[in-house]
């Protein structure tokens, strides 16, 4: 069962999104100009588990 847990986290550490790339994707949408309204943002990672 831990050898599974640790594979798991493994996993999700290999396709997780590093922090600054978070930063910079809300840093984009707040630079938009005043006429510009971002509502949502959704942000995921290129790589997958499949």
């Amino acid at each position: 069962m831990i050898a599974r847990s640790q594979q798991v986290m493994k996993n999700y550490r290999r396709i997780s999104i590093p922090p600054s790339a978070i930063a910079q994707a809300i840093s984009f949408a707040i630079g938009q100009p005043p006429e510009v309204d971002v509502n949502e943002m959704i942000v995921r990672p290129t790589a997958s588990t499949a």
